[in-house]
């Protein structure tokens, strides 16, 4: 009493410690090894009275292994650190993890004994919590050692095996080669098949269902869901019902059956109470999959808010470390689409910070937000560092087997290089895809892929290129059939990429597309996507021009398009203002940058520096210059015209006029006079 009135000792929670560090260090120094030894074998019995009693806090539970470990009672200290993480675990998976790491260390045949616990249980149990904390590596090691545990027993129970076999996939479901987890799920399923346990059953069944939605393939998914649904009712096990519902809920989604499962993940939310042990956990993954719904929907604004108030509310909670940083994550890329860049860019440098403070092992998290930087950069035309960002999250999945699943780096990185100039490499990546999606029965991977596959056809006939019309009409017809699913509906994301898509493609085939131009500006606004809506009106301006000569009205577009591209910072809509604006003479209202370009390819507006070639190319106007970039491109007077709103005969007048001033006979002789000058030659490479 007197040592805690003059301040010395203080109560910290339910337990008495020195006041100052320092002070603690300095007494125990003073004490004999003898001596210092009966004081903490006092102070073990003085707490496990408050355990017997009932009393003790978690730090009590904690401080009692640490003291029998250091009095050398090692049978004592590994099952007071098995306790102790029983208790801790309601706080910190990482602490319980930390408890039975040092319980494993001491382990033995009597530990065991006393505990009920043999080395395989504890090892799943710290795999289970080193997952839940985040170190996902030494979760996958512990994962694998019980499991080898178990295949060594003469009689195995086939129950536990099942368990073992979806702890591996479970922890090392992103980190693992794909067809390692998909033979221990596989396992998982024929153990608990052979169980004759409809609890084990569905517990499989699950984590089966999850791993197949994850990879968008979602018709299987929903296959396993309704089966473990049906096998978790048998057992009467409510946290496996919801569970199940819940995976059938998030591949309804997939599918774009949007109310359908919305009411699956509201039931499974319900079901859920906190008595489940992983009631939190279920609610975090339930919460990511409602989000992606509103994203859907057409509310990418509303879902990132959501996203991001639940993952920062989520952060220290005992739910597994990984949520709030994969919600965040996601929550990023949805900001991007919602023109909330700043927003973006603070929610990934959480994320950050989060994974260089060590702790969060998880290459789903750092692929998600990877995924979202490049949205990001994408938007804002940085495309270098949108390429190294998709390039790297390609290698990371490839190295595990999952590179044919990962359409969203492989779309992207698409678009990145036809905004590059590359089409060949884009068309490439579109061709990659294109069988697994053509395949798939994800809304967002259908929609997503036919817009880009179009865009990049549509880039081919704006550089005077030949556009694959095949791939096109396969596209579309895919389309067709995803809107036929009803997974398409007016306001949602594929909606607007649909809308889009058929733009594009009028334009392809040299249709009239002012007016589907205007409805793909009215999907993406109706979508939430500022950026998508932008385009598509610089897009609707041109048709405007080509089609009927609208320049006041193309010109009015531009001026409402030019206010988003600026506030956005988005370098690909400026620039495509301002060649719409040059190639068709419209007012600009816009000092013109010194290089310029036609259709992508490079116009010199000062010219070459040699005194011949800058006397040479004085002598053109402007749109003569403009002509001979095209002739030098292999331009035909057809597609001069279409690339500059001229008429095909103004054209030739043009090609005439340059042969004339430089004293030339054909097409071909502007051609080798301009790659002398250097015109073009940057389209070209």
């Amino acid at each position: 009493g007197e040592a805690r009135d003059a301040g010395v000792l203080v109560d910290v929670d339910d337990s008495i410690d020195v006041r100052h560090p320092l002070l603690r260090e300095a007494l125990l120094d003073d004490l004999t090894v003898v001596r210092r030894s009966r004081l903490t074998a006092d102070a073990v019995t003085l707490l496990a009275e408050r355990v017997a009693a009932g009393e003790a806090s978690v730090r009590d539970h904690a401080s009692i292994a640490s003291m029998l470990e250091r009095l050398g009672r090692r049978r004592e200290a590994a099952v007071a650190y098995v306790r102790a993480a029983d208790e801790t675990v309601r706080v910190s998976y990482a602490e319980a993890a930390a408890q039975e790491t040092r319980a494993l260390a001491l382990w033995d045949e009597a530990t065991a004994a006393e505990t009920g616990l043999s080395r395989r249980d504890l090892l799943a149990r710290l795999a289970e919590h080193l997952h839940s904390a985040g170190d996902t590596q030494r979760s996958i090691d512990r994962a694998q050692e019980a499991f080898a545990l178990w295949r060594a027993e003469p009689d195995g129970d086939p129950r536990t095996g099942s368990a073992l076999a979806a702890l591996v996939a479970t922890c090392g479901e992103w980190e693992l080669d794909e067809s390692e987890v998909q033979a221990v799920l596989g396992q998982s399923i024929e153990l608990a098949e052979r169980s004759g346990s409809a609890d084990a059953r569905a517990r499989a069944l699950v984590g089966a269902a999850r791993h197949s939605m994850s990879l968008d393939l979602n018709t299987p998914a929903l296959d396993l869901a309704q089966r473990a649904l049906a096998a978790a009712t048998e057992a009467g096990d409510a946290e496996q019902e919801a569970a199940a519902l819940a995976v059938y809920g998030g591949s309804l989604g997939q599918l774009g059956r949007v109310e359908e499962a919305d009411a699956a993940l509201a039931r499974a939310l319900a079901m859920l109470d906190d008595t489940m042990v992983d009631a939190e956990r279920r609610r975090a993954w339930i919460d990511l999959r409602r989000a992606f719904l509103r994203w859907l929907s057409g509310d990418p604004g509303g879902a990132a808010d959501e996203l991001e108030g639940r993952a920062l509310g989520l952060v220290g909670h005992r739910v597994a470390v990984t949520y709030p940083w994969i919600a965040l994550a996601t929550a990023a890329e949805l900001h991007v689409w919602a023109g909330q860049h700043d927003r973006a860019e603070a929610a990934v440098a959480r994320v950050h910070q989060a994974l260089d403070a060590g702790g969060l092992d998880f290459s789903l998290i750092r692929s998600i937000v990877a995924l979202a930087e490049a949205e990001l950069a994408l938007r804002r035309g940085d495309l270098d560092r949108a390429s190294d960002l998709l390039e790297a999250n390609l290698a990371l999945w490839e190295a595990r087997g999952l590179r044919d699943t990962d359409f969203h780096d492989l779309v992207r990185l698409a678009e990145c290089r036809l905004l590059q100039g590359n089409l060949a490499a884009a068309r490439a990546l579109v061709g990659e895809a294109l069988p697994g999606v053509l395949d798939s029965d994800s809304a967002e991977e259908i929609s997503c892929l036919v817009r880009t596959g179009v865009l990049v056809e549509g880039g081919a006939v704006r550089t005077g290129g030949r556009p694959d019309t095949a791939r096109v009409d396969a596209l579309l017809e895919r389309a067709a059939v995803l809107e036929g699913t009803g997974a398409a509906a007016p306001g949602s994301m594929p909606a607007a990429e649909l809308a889009l898509a058929r733009a594009e493609a009028a334009q392809v085939t040299g249709a009239e597309s002012v007016q589907l131009w205007e409805d793909a500006v009215a999907a993406w606004a109706g979508a939430g996507v500022p950026w998508w809506a932008t385009w598509c009106q610089v897009r609707q301006a041109e048709a405007l021009v080509a089609a009927r000569g609208a320049r006041t009205d193309a010109t009015r577009l531009l001026e409402l398009a030019r206010p988003t591209a600026e506030r956005l910072e988005a370098a690909p809509l400026l620039a495509l203002i301002a060649d719409l604006e040059r190639r068709a003479g419209l007012q600009q209202s816009q000092p013109q940058p010194e290089a310029r370009s036609v259709g992508g390819i490079p116009v010199q507006a000062s010219g070459p520096s040699d005194a011949l070639g800058s006397q040479t190319w004085q002598s053109l106007t402007a749109r003569e210059r403009e002509v001979v970039a095209l002739v030098a491109a292999g331009r035909s007077n057809r597609q001069i015209a279409r690339e500059l709103f001229i008429s095909e005969k103004t054209a030739s007048v043009h090609v005439s006029n340059v042969l004339a001033k430089w004293g030339l006979r054909s097409r071909l002789e502007i051609a080798a006079v301009a790659h002398r000058l250097g015109v073009g030659d940057a389209a070209e490479a």
